[in-house]
């Protein structure tokens, strides 16, 4: 066996987390993954196409807590993670 391929998943950075303005993504992908972002009733209140990193803006979104969701459709994979908005 000459090349062992380790498969890691999607891996992300939210910061600042909490934040009250504009939030970074930071993934360990270069290709096309898919944002959304639910609140905790599980509306959709944000959606966007991402390569690798994105920002957007939370100063319009109520106070509360937020679920972070990173897709790659073509590989299945997801990663959620927790955003605090104040």
């Amino acid at each position: 066996v000459k090349d062992v391929k380790k498969y890691s998943g999607i891996e992300a950075e939210v910061y600042p987390n909490p934040s009250s303005s504009m939030v970074t993504i930071f993934a360990n992908r270069s290709e096309k993954l898919k944002l959304r972002v639910y609140n905790y009733v599980g509306q959709l209140v944000y959606e966007n196409d991402f390569n690798e990193t994105t920002q957007f803006d939370v100063s319009s979104f109520e106070a509360g807590m937020y679920f972070v969701e990173l897709t790659n459709k073509e590989a299945k994979e997801k990663l959620v993670k927790k955003l605090t908005v104040f």
